[in-house]
């Protein structure tokens, strides 16, 4: 899309346009047989591939039920804008399982002169709609989306309504979700993201820890961050994590460590606690603290693992 005609252009043209997944999903527009090897994948995508492999065995026994959406970007290469998954299942069916009937592929062909922030944000759109995303995939799609929302406002393309507004229509998501993932990408530390990332915690687990954070933080690299006196509420938790963040270099939702540091003396201390702390529940004759401490110590071993004991 030119850059002159995108002031033109109203968010009914350019929010996916999501008819072209649907109408792809329906078969309903025409499509094209595009070899596999003239397919370039998206850089820009940046979600899980997973299940790869079942994918691979349905599309072998039923066939492509659903097009790949592309852009032409030259020298007979295609962009791969919807259907990362599906592509990757297909070259397993040609490349591991020598099913050549598969080289040929169904593709919805878009339009060759949009910008690269309208093909961004169909990507992502996509995904949301298409994908079952994590709590935290679909936080960092919905981060995402909204500076590439920016973007495309800075270039002159109309998207009318607040940003949570806009979002909500592109992704068929209420505004209050939409405003607690965006929450959490913004005012979640690095623990918080990396227990949503790894389900120790779920997204709502993680809004109550915004609203109600400690008294104190510890930050990594071994000072302490302390509620300003006579602030609670989630206000004193956004001057906390942020303070947390400067000092731990926090980032985009996407730049976060994957381990939690903590002095290898408090972490000992910490585990021979919770065994004691497991110990003294199970020999009470109630089931409903066995089944507590049951589900609680999956979640607190499973986010023991990435912790990580230094030196003081």
């Amino acid at each position: 899309m030119p850059r002159g005609k995108a002031a033109d252009t109203n968010v009914a043209n350019i929010v996916l346009d999501q008819k072209i997944i649907q109408s792809a999903m329906l078969s309903s527009l025409i499509t094209e047989k595009i070899n596999y090897k003239s397919i370039v994948p998206n850089e820009y995508n940046k979600y899980t591939m997973d299940k790869i492999e079942e994918l691979a065995d349905a599309i072998e026994t039923f066939g492509l039920m659903q097009p790949l959406v592309v852009k032409p970007v030259g020298d007979g290469k295609f962009l791969l804008i919807s259907g990362h998954r599906r592509y990757e299942a297909i070259k397993i069916l040609i490349e591991k399982r020598q099913l050549s009937q598969f080289n040929e592929i169904n593709c919805v062909i878009t339009k060759d002169d949009e910008n690269d922030t309208v093909t961004n944000l169909k990507l992502h759109i996509s995904n949301i709609l298409n994908r079952e995303l994590s709590e935290f995939d679909k936080m960092i799609a919905i981060a995402d989306l909204r500076e590439l929302n920016k973007a495309a406002i800075s270039e002159g393309i109309v998207l009318k309504g607040r940003m949570r507004e806009i979002i909500s229509t592109q992704v068929g998501l209420g505004g209050t979700q939409v405003a607690n993932y965006l929450k959490v990408a913004d005012e979640a530390d690095n623990e918080l993201k990396l227990a949503l990332k790894n389900k120790v915690m779920t997204l709502t687990e993680v809004l109550d820890a915004i609203n109600n954070p400690r008294p104190k933080a510890e930050a990594a690299g071994g000072g302490t961050v302390t509620v300003p006196e006579g602030a609670d509420g989630a206000g004193s938790a956004v001057n906390v994590l942020n303070q947390v963040k400067d000092k731990n270099n926090i980032g985009r939702p996407r730049q976060f460590v994957e381990t939690v540091k903590v002095p290898q003396n408090k972490l000992a201390k910490l585990e021979e606690a919770w065994d004691m702390f497991k110990a003294a529940c199970y020999e009470i004759d109630s089931q409903v603290f066995y089944s507590l401490v049951s589900k609680f110590e999956k979640k607190f071993d499973k986010h023991l693992k990435f912790m990580e004991g230094i030196d003081e």
